[in-house]
């Protein structure tokens, strides 16, 4: 026999295994479907399992086994009725399908789409999931584990995910308009360019996030942990940020225009009731735009605003100690009873004589000359020095009988 001869041979025993195998696998595909339709849930498991099997032994059919996959929880993974406020449980099989579909090998998933909108997932636990571009729009998430995972460029808008977590997820330029996600821990998550317009942040946990370039219009962020954040060049124009803690965070070139930052008492039957004023202390608010934005009581000390736009801002009874302004904007800026003891507005731009008076001076508070020698600064000046100064307690004398 020719070398050419044995080459064609060996070619159509390839040919003929490849064809035999495909026919295999289009077996076992169709066997593990019609067990999707059944109505045992030990024999739709079977048919998830298998299809990841085939998943495995055959990387072409990914994509087909993922749209197939991702269909089937649409089908049967709406919310199912719950008795009163008790949450439903979880389906087996859909939570068998999500982690099927979260541990695959992506670079075979071609033009798969992982599509869970409007699922009823509550509980999902899936750390470390890949779910790039996943479409979870209107979904119900609440109390789901998604940490360490990659959910970039996903759709997570309109969802419920109060109590979820995404700690330290990537969530890279995706999209979470108008999500529920209240009390939900996203603690050193990746949200870099992610729109989070009118999302509810209440009492979440964002410490040492990267919101850097996230819109964040509208946002409600009240009571929410921003600790070490970074919100650097973000737009939080009309978000509400009562109570919430930013100690450390990054608020360089932000755009914090609106922004509303009132104090606020929070009430509970056990604890009484307890002060939870904005806390800016330590932050980085390097040129950001403050204008318009309501920070009556805000804590400010340790923090940088130099060059911030701060026209017609609210400030009043605001604790700014030592806090450089540099070349910020201040016309129209209420300071009233603001704690300026050490700041230095000595290149502050718009401020006039009468804004700085209403506020708590020192002789450390630095000021344009025109300004520190208004009489009516130099009053609120000596004021505050006699504020600061020590209480003498006279020594009384008793004397005996």
């Amino acid at each position: 026999m020719s070398s050419i001869q044995s080459r064609d041979e060996l070619k159509n025993r390839r040919r003929e295994l490849e064809i035999n195998q495909q026919g295999q696998v289009t077996e076992r595909f169709t066997a593990a479907i019609d067990q999707l339709g059944s109505g045992s849930l030990d024999i739709r498991l079977g048919g998830l399992y298998a299809l990841q099997r085939i998943m495995h032994d055959s990387p072409k059919d990914q994509p087909s086994i993922v749209n197939i996959l991702s269909a089937y929880m649409r089908t049967h993974g709406s919310r199912p009725q719950g008795r009163g406020n008790v949450a439903p449980k979880l389906k087996e099989d859909i939570a068998t399908a999500a982690s099927i579909i979260g541990s695959r090998n992506v670079k075979y998933d071609g033009e798969a789409e992982v599509d869970w909108r409007d699922l009823y997932i509550q509980g999902l636990k899936l750390p470390r999931a890949s779910l790039a571009g996943v479409y979870l729009r209107g979904a119900d998430i609440s109390r789901s584990d998604f940490s360490d995972g990659d959910l970039d460029k996903g759709n997570l808008s309109k969802m419920k995910a109060a109590k979820a977590s995404f700690e330290r997820a990537s969530l890279r330029g995706a999209i979470l308009d108008g999500s529920i996600l209240t009390a939900a821990n996203l603690r050193r998550s990746k949200l870099y360019g992610a729109s989070l317009k009118g999302v509810e942040l209440y009492e979440s946990s964002l410490r040492e996030a990267n919101l850097s370039h996230a819109n964040m219009e509208k946002g409600k962020l009240a009571y929410a942990n921003l600790n070490g954040a970074n919100l650097s060049w973000a737009r939080l124009g009309y978000s509400d940020i009562s109570g919430a803690n930013l100690d450390g965070a990054d608020l360089s070139n932000a755009d914090l225009t609106h922004l509303k930052g009132t104090f606020m008492m929070r009430c509970t039957n056990l604890e009484g009731c307890s002060d939870y004023p904005v806390k800016l202390t330590g932050s980085n608010l390097v040129n950001s735009d403050l204008a318009n934005a309501q920070l009556e009581n805000a804590e400010f000390s340790g923090a940088d605003l130099s060059g911030a736009l701060l026209t017609s801002a609210t400030l009043a009874n605001a604790d700014l100690q030592g806090v450089p302004f540099g070349r910020a904007f201040m016309g129209g800026t209420d300071l009233e009873g603001a704690d300026l003891t050490g700041a230095d507005l000595s290149k502050a731009i718009g401020l006039t004589a009468t804004q700085v008076a209403k506020a708590l001076l020192d002789a450390n508070t630095k000021l344009p000359s025109e300004i520190a020698n208004d009489p009516r600064v130099k009053r609120a000046i000596q004021q505050g020095e006699s504020v600061d100064s020590p209480l003498v307690v006279p020594t009384v004398t008793i004397q005996g009988p």
